[in-house]
This record gives structure tokens, sequence and C-alpha cells, in this order.
């Protein structure tokens, strides 16, 4: 899998450097690329970008129009539940909750709470 990691100035002179955001100009914003997933201001957990490839992987069975996976952001994270169905059987796994922007209603991405992998997507309530 490829990764990209854009670092601006201020990261780069305060890892090589030492300098601090006094002597050198903030940035204004941080990318992080990964299999055709540009997320900007990604979160420190790497929802987002896992969101993104997940959708991105699952194009054919989910469709988030009129989202632009790329740009959403968090309006929550939360311990719940994420319950599907195996034949007859409901399983259901603990898990972290990621309440997006989008749309509508907002857009749910669940996460095993062990392991963080994304276990499922729900797009947001007309």
């Amino acid at each position: 899998m490829r990764k990209f990691i854009t670092l601006s100035v201020l990261s780069i002179a305060v890892l090589l450097f030492g300098c601090t955001d006094t002597q050198v100009s903030k940035p204004t914003t941080v990318n992080v690329e990964s299999s055709g997933c540009k997320i900007e201001n990604p979160d420190p957990d790497g929802y987002l970008l896992k969101i993104c490839k997940y959708l991105t992987d699952h194009k054919d069975d989910i469709d988030t129009a009129p989202a632009d996976i790329s740009k959403y952001k968090i309006k929550s994270i939360k311990d719940g539940e994420y319950s599907r169905y195996e034949g007859d059987k409901e399983i259901i796994t603990e898990a972290i909750v990621v309440n997006l922007d989008c749309c509508y209603r907002g857009d749910v991405a669940y996460f095993d709470k062990k392991t963080k992998e994304i276990i499922g997507f729900h797009v947001g309530d007309l």
C-alpha cells in the first residue's frame, strides 16, 4: 500500500532543527495521502484516511453522493456497537462510532474497538 505524508515547513523545522513556531510560520494545512485518498487536516487517529480508503475500495457497494469523501470532517467520536448478520445470527461488536458532517443526518463509520479497523459504514438518512 502506498502512503504519503506531506509535512509542513514547521514540522520539518521542529524535527530537524528544534525550531519553535515563533521562528517559523505556522502551516495552514497538513495533507495525508494513501491509495488515491488525500485528506486535508487529518485527525490524529487516522479515521478520515481509513474511511476514505474503505469507501474507495467499496465504491461499487456504497453510494456516498453527494458527499466528497476526501472532505469529510468528524462531528463526534463515541463508544458504541456495530451489529451485522451472518445468516440468521446477529453479530454485535464493540465499536468506535465516528459521526461525519455529511449528509442529511450524517454519515457514520464504525471501527472495531480492539483493532481500530473500519468494520462498517452507513450513509445518512434523507
